[in-house]
């Protein structure tokens, strides 16, 4: 839901203007895109949660015990996943660390 959020907000990915930056402006813009999108994923579990849910209390089911519900592990990963920007970015910074090693 919030995903095409993070696409719009961090822009088109550029390869080559990327691999022009310094690794540490490089590493500055994934930990910055890393807090973003570990924002967007809190949100996101808290509107989910949110969401009523149709068994709640048949025979003693509660939904919000589920671990996929209390937990943001899963929004994380989906959102870190299926983001290409911030996956190339991090590529490129993978390279660029490498590289200097």
């Amino acid at each position: 839901m919030l995903l095409n959020y993070t696409i719009y907000f961090f822009g088109e990915y550029n390869e080559i203007e990327t691999k022009n930056k310094s690794t540490i402006r490089l590493l500055i813009e994934v930990l910055f895109k890393t807090w973003i999108i570990g924002i967007t994923a809190y949100i996101e579990r808290n509107i989910f949660a949110a969401i009523p849910f149709p068994l709640q209390g048949f025979h003693g089911y509660d939904h919000l015990k589920v671990k996929e519900v209390s937990s943001g592990t899963i929004f994380l990963a989906f959102l870190l996943i299926f983001n290409e920007n911030y996956r190339n970015t991090v590529k490129v910074l993978v390279e660029k660390l490498q590289n200097k090693l």
